[in-house]
């Protein structure tokens, strides 16, 4: 394993690695952390059998301008030993996995309306940059947006919360299934058809968000960035905050929304909006931890609980403007 790190690296950076890492953070790709000179880089080796490695280059390259990113140093995806990989300068700081404050996640929802806001598209769909293209103003002219394969947005994840994401919870003893899904059902109206898209990074969460303290230094694994829904990914987002501090005192959703709207204004009719969305995500998420082995039987019954009392309030906020 490591020898084809050491010729990942010579490759590229013309040094064999002092040091090297795995990353545990890395769920969809090898990722190691290896020193050169005294610098540290990121290199990841394709865990698939898509295009992803090559989106994230290229998103860090479209971002540079308006977040903290990576610095690339492959500009395309190499190849070692048959197997593709990519490297990047490591940002320094630490993720906030195990530690989500107020201005923190003030700071997470500040960054996440600004990837918004960098460009709008007439219609939602994958994303495609050309790899001869390379300053952000080129990728943004040369994007190609590619229709999803099962049709709207709107279709694609609520067809998946019916058919994969509510099964796992019934399975997994989750009572509250059948009312989540009549909820969605009900509502599916709140979820538009049509709408003009923004960038979405899919998993902005604190896993993904790096701090130097307070202060983000960097945004990283855009591997599926899509052109989507700006509400439902605030909300997703949102949620992946709270989910890493649940029993927080103060709200973290409100202080991510404080943060979003510092830079970025909210939708007028946002309370019923983010009421159906974070019963969509929460039970989403939930699911997709699940569905990882990833969440013990006390963190099960704590979730079982806690989407009961939103599915409560979610309600009364949707009833109370029909």
């Amino acid at each position: 394993m490591k020898e084809k790190i050491r010729k990942a690296t010579r490759k590229v950076l013309k040094r064999k690695p002092e040091k090297i890492n795995e990353m545990e953070e890395g769920l969809m790709h090898e990722t190691y952390s290896v020193t050169v000179d005294g610098e540290k880089y990121i290199v990841q080796f394709s865990g698939r059998e898509d295009d992803s490695l090559k989106h994230n280059l290229k998103c860090y390259e479209l971002f540079q301008d308006t977040v903290p990113v990576p610095e690339t140093v492959t500009r395309e995806v190499q190849e070692v030993n048959g197997q593709k990989f990519t490297t990047v300068e490591k940002v320094q700081g630490e993720s906030a996995e195990k530690n989500v404050n107020p201005e923190r996640t003030r700071n997470a929802g500040k960054t996440l309306a600004r990837i918004h806001s960098k460009a709008s598209f007439p219609h939602e769909g994958w994303m495609e940059m050309k790899k001869e293209d390379q300053t952000p103003e080129e990728l943004l002219e040369g994007l190609q947006l590619h229709s999803f394969e099962k049709g709207s947005l709107k279709r694609r994840k609520i067809d998946n919360m019916y058919n994969e994401k509510i099964p796992v919870l019934r399975e997994n003893g989750f009572g509250v299934a059948d009312s989540v899904e009549e909820f969605l059902r009900k509502n599916e109206g709140l979820f538009p058809e049509n709408f003009t898209a923004v960038p979405c990074h899919l998993d902005f969460s604190p896993d993904n968000v790096i701090y130097r303290g307070k202060e983000i230094s960097g945004v990283i694994d855009f591997d599926y960035m899509y052109a989507g829904l700006d509400v439902r990914d605030l909300v997703k987002s949102a949620n992946s905050f709270w989910m890493h501090d649940p029993a927080a005192e103060w709200s973290v959703r409100e202080e991510f929304y404080r943060g979003y709207q510092k830079v970025r204004d909210l939708p007028e009719n946002f309370e019923e909006l983010e009421a159906f969305f974070r019963i969509e995500t929460i039970a989403r998420l939930v699911a997709s931890v699940i569905d990882l082995d990833e969440m013990n039987e006390d963190e099960k019954e704590f979730y079982r609980e806690e989407l009961k009392k939103e599915l409560v309030r979610c309600r009364e906020k949707v009833d109370k403007h029909t």
